[in-house]
C-alpha cells in the first residue's frame, strides 16, 4: 500500500556504500538514460545518470548541495543534462531502501509532466521528517500532489494501483545485476562515480568531458 510506513532499518552497510570513492570507469550500465524527463538539455555535451534512492540521506545530501551547484552552474547554462533512475534496493530486508512506494508516487507525477518537480518536494519532504535516515513519519504523497497541482483523481488512482512497481522492481534488479550496488551512483559520460562525493569531484570530471 502507498500509505505504509517504511520500517525503521537501514543496514550498516548501506550506509558505507554511500562513502565510497569515486573512480573513472565505464560499464554498460552508465549508458541508457531510462524513460523519465531529463533535467536540462537533452542536446547538453555532458551527461550525468543518477541511480538514486529516495529514501537514502546520501542521496538526500547530493540533492541539498552538489545537485544545487549543478544546475545553477552547469545544468542551466546548457552544459550538462541530467537524468534520474530509480534504484530500489532488490532485498527485501534492506529497508526502506528497498520500499518502492516513493519512486512510483514521483513517476505517477510524472504521468502529469510534474516529474521533477515532484521529486525536489519529495526530497525536500524527507529531508526535514527523517533521523539518521529515517523516516519518522508516514510519507503522505497525495499531500505533496496536491501542493503541485496535479489532477488528484488520476493522481490517487495511479498511487492505489501501484501502476509503476513492476516497472521499477524490474530496472532496479537490472541495475544490480549491472553491477550497480550502492547509491547514489552516477555515470557522467558513462564515467562511474559511486556516493555523493564533494563538488570538486563534479567539476574535475565535468570539466574533463567539456574540454573533449
Amino acid at each position: 500500500m502507498r500509505t505504509r510506513t517504511s520500517i525503521l532499518l537501514i543496514a550498516v552497510t548501506v550506509f558505507a556504500a554511500g562513502l565510497l570513492v569515486g573512480f573513472g570507469g565505464y560499464v554498460f550500465a552508465g549508458s541508457s538514460v531510462g524513460t523519465l524527463p531529463p533535467n536540462g538539455s537533452p542536446n547538453a555535451k555532458v551527461k550525468i545518470i543518477e541511480y538514486g534512492n529516495y529514501y537514502d540521506p546520501f542521496s538526500r545530501m547530493f540533492f541539498k548541495t552538489t545537485e544545487q551547484q549543478l544546475r545553477a552552474e552547469y545544468i542551466e547554462t546548457g552544459k550538462v543534462v541530467m537524468y534520474w533512475k530509480d534504484f530500489v534496493f532488490p532485498d527485501p530486508d534492506v529497508l526502506p531502501l528497498s520500499d518502492p512506494n516513493a519512486a512510483n508516487a514521483a513517476r505517477c507525477a510524472n504521468g502529469q509532466g510534474m516529474f521533477w518537480q515532484y521529486h525536489d518536494l519529495l526530497f525536500s519532504w524527507l529531508d526535514s521528517a527523517t533521523e539518521w535516515g529515517r523516516p519518522m513519519k508516514q510519507i503522505d504523497f497525495e499531500s505533496i500532489g496536491e501542493q503541485l497541482g496535479l489532477d488528484m483523481t488520476r493522481f490517487s488512482q495511479c498511487l492505489d494501483t501501484e501502476r509503476y512497481l513492476p516497472l521499477i522492481e524490474a530496472s532496479s534488479q537490472n541495475a544490480a545485476r549491472e553491477g550497480i550496488i550502492a547509491v547514489p551512483t552516477f555515470f557522467i559520460n558513462g564515467r562511474m562515480v559511486t556516493g555523493a562525493q564533494p563538488w570538486d569531484e563534479f567539476v574535475r570530471i565535468i570539466e574533463e568531458e567539456l574540454a573533449q
